[in-house]
């Protein structure tokens, strides 16, 4: 069918360009190796803004990645005044608690973010003119 029209698409670029960054990284991630870091989510739960353009990224405990003012004023309005110093992560779906103390500077999404644009700086080098820059490829 047209899905595997699809794929075979794409298995013939991979030949001909040889395996991508982005399946090299994947490759490394399945061996758990130095690239296997990516935040547990896209974008911060309280601002709305998608990781890659947090521009004071902090992360929990968990590593779920905030932008800083949003999470500080999220965990401020939530604890304190006899309610204690924790209060539930503001993700769907997660049970942790998060307090200031567990928000630290998010130094591996940090350098994540930077292989990231280097992928695609290199990306779009190789591609140059390609009328293919509409197709946005994410990995699962």
């Amino acid at each position: 069918g047209v899905a595997g029209l699809g794929g075979a698409i794409t298995d013939a670029r991979n030949i001909n360009e040889g395996i991508d960054e982005e399946d090299e990284d994947l490759v490394v991630t399945q061996a758990g190796g130095a690239g296997a870091y990516q935040p547990p989510n896209s974008k911060c739960a309280i601002s709305g803004i998608a990781v890659e353009s947090i521009e004071d990224p902090v992360e929990d405990e968990k590593g779920y990645v905030y932008e800083k003012n949003a999470i500080e004023q999220y965990v401020r309005s939530h604890t304190g005044r006899g309610r204690g110093d924790t209060c539930s992560c503001p993700h769907a779906g997660t049970s942790h608690q998060i307090s200031m103390a567990s928000l630290k500077p998010a130094k591996n999404f940090t350098r994540w973010r930077k292989v990231q644009a280097r992928v695609a700086a290199s990306r779009r080098a190789s591609e140059g003119g390609d009328e293919d820059d509409d197709v946005v490829l994410t990995s699962p």
